[in-house]
């Protein structure tokens, strides 16, 4: 996904509006950020920059360690998914200048990245069911080519 589709699509999710993750759970239902693909895409991306904001966070020397990181794992994802959906300036913020970090770790609002919750678990359950679907599609095939397998051998006999 391009960089200014997936901030486009944080920006109209307005996390910073009223911090309300199931609003935006209900505006991913509404597909009002385009199709199921678009969605998937953005998740990729939302992921990889939570991860890279992980590792740039990880890489703050021992010294000042706690005084950046003195929250749990639960906590710190929670303030990364916050950066994060509050968007593009605040996000590269943190990247220009760690010390912005810090203005977000004691007033975060957890839950941001809870509103992907229903759309990861009703998709999780289409792949499942599209998985299985093949499996017996290919169950059938493979039972077909074995009965015509098994036709040709005794038409040999004959």
């Amino acid at each position: 996904m391009i960089d200014k589709k997936f901030w486009s699509i944080i920006k109209k999710m307005e996390w910073n509006k009223d911090f309300n993750d199931k609003r935006i759970s209900m505006f991913i239902k509404q597909k009002k950020y385009g199709d199921i693909k678009t969605m998937v895409s953005f998740l990729d991306e939302y992921y990889k920059k939570e991860n890279n904001l992980y590792i740039y966070i990880n890489k703050i020397n021992e010294s000042e360690y706690e005084k950046y990181l003195g929250a749990s794992d639960d906590g710190l994802g929670d303030i990364i998914s916050h950066i994060i959906g509050n968007g593009e300036n605040v996000y590269k913020s943190v990247f220009n200048n760690k010390k912005n970090f810090l203005k977000y770790k004691n007033s975060y609002k957890e839950k941001f990245s809870y509103s992907f919750n229903d759309f990861l678990t009703k998709f999780q359950n289409f792949k499942e069911k599209e998985t299985k679907t093949k499996e017996i599609k290919n169950f059938k095939n493979n039972q077909i080519n074995s009965m015509n397998n098994e036709t040709n051998i005794n038409m040999e006999f004959i």
